[in-house]
């Protein structure tokens, strides 16, 4: 006879950090710009109710250090107000180093990574 595994519990899209959500999901080498217009559209389900969560935005650099458990470094990151990195004397990267403005132009590829307020 053939046993049916018990299902396994879903992987959740997102998690919180303080006031602000943090997706999951990275958008690899994309603009300052087209940041922006991939947190915009961005729709995630909420898996126990399976409404979609919007209003995702790029986060801001002053929000950083509050989300450092779970942005997950070291960048460089498109933050709404610039490019952001993580930087640290030692390797690994820890999550609490410090996030610092980078000079990456506003067309450089770099990483994305969404945040929405909690309401």
């Amino acid at each position: 006879a053939l046993k049916v595994p018990a299902p396994v519990v879903p992987v959740p899209l997102f998690h919180t950090e303080g006031s602000l959500q943090i997706f999951g999901g990275v958008a690899e080498a994309v603009t300052q710009e087209e940041a922006r217009r991939f947190c915009a559209e961005l729709q995630v389900p909420e898996l126990s109710t399976g409404a979609l969560l919007t209003g995702w935005r790029l986060p801001e650099q002053r929000e950083l250090p509050g989300l450092a458990a779970g942005f997950r470094g070291p960048g460089p990151f498109w933050a709404e107000d610039g490019a952001v990195v993580q930087i640290s004397e030692t390797k690994p990267i820890p999550q609490a180093a410090p996030w610092l403005a980078d000079l990456s132009a506003p067309d450089a590829a770099l990483l994305a990574r969404c945040v929405r307020s909690i309401h």
